[in-house]
């Protein structure tokens, strides 16, 4: 059965959870060659087993899921063509530039990975309690209040902090603009939240335009994603498949043959 049904409107973004266990030497062996040539040197630099394999199932789901999502399925992930924005945001290249957007994130077991017909950010991280210095980098003196304040912490600080950096990764400029000028809305319509820039903020007002949707991922993570300006009010998020990585064997076939997208 397909991970994700076609889309009735090209506002909508689709986030992909994988659970990363141990793979097998044979998924491994059958993953690797999804990687281009730079892809597979940087996963071999990894010095930690767990490590590379989250690197591998990362970037081969995530090649897989593009090429079906391009609806070109008989395409060799490897050789889609991808490159880096000047703030190191990932983006397609060559015959597929600007046919799709997309976001990978990882924390602990988890992979988060984000598509959609427009700049998307997704972030996931494991619940922590924050520490003075940290929450005072990343937030707004009424967020810092708002997560002191809250009945967890734990949970608090990691839902703001997914929230702005899936913000950030959408946007594509990177924690160079800063964290503390911006805060992300408390309400949400629909469960869509919006970002609130200070009057006397510099470099940031187009983050006003985006807006970030929160995820559950289990007890002990959180995820968030966001979409860049041009995704309109009515932004879709169906809802998120989540599979392990005893499945990526057979996920390719269960990617739509068809865009996700109109």
């Amino acid at each position: 059965m397909p991970l994700f049904q076609r889309s009735s409107s090209p506002a909508t973004v689709h986030v992909l959870l994988v659970r990363v266990a141990a793979l097998s030497s044979a998924t491994r062996a059958r993953l690797m060659p999804l990687l281009p040539p730079h892809e597979q040197a940087h996963l071999a630099r990894l010095r930690r087993p767990a490590d590379q394999d989250r690197y591998l199932a990362a970037h081969a789901t995530l090649r897989q899921w593009l090429v079906r999502a391009l609806g070109q399925p008989d395409l060799p992930p490897a050789t889609l063509p991808l490159a880096a924005l000047p703030g190191g945001k990932p983006v397609l290249a060559g015959w597929a530039a600007g046919r799709l957007h997309f976001s990978l994130s990882h924390a602990g077991d988890w992979v988060a990975l984000a598509l959609a017909a427009q700049p998307v950010g997704v972030d996931v991280e494991a619940l922590t309690t924050p520490d003075t210095a940290l929450l005072a980098f990343c937030a707004t003196p009424a967020e810092r209040e708002a997560v002191t304040q809250s009945a967890d912490p734990r949970t608090a600080f990691p839902r703001l902090w997914t929230a702005k950096e899936a913000v950030l990764k959408a946007d594509g400029a990177g924690l160079s603009l800063g964290l503390d000028n911006w805060a992300i809305s408390p309400q949400a319509n629909d469960g869509w939240h919006t970002v609130q820039i200070d009057a006397h903020a510099d470099g940031v007002h187009a983050l006003a335009a985006c807006q970030v949707h929160r995820i559950p991922v289990d007890d002990h993570h959180t995820a968030a994603v966001a979409l860049a300006p041009g995704a309109g009010p009515f932004v879709t998020i169906p809802t998120t498949p989540r599979v392990d990585s005893t499945d990526l064997d057979t996920l390719h076939d269960r990617f739509p043959t068809w865009s996700v997208f109109p």
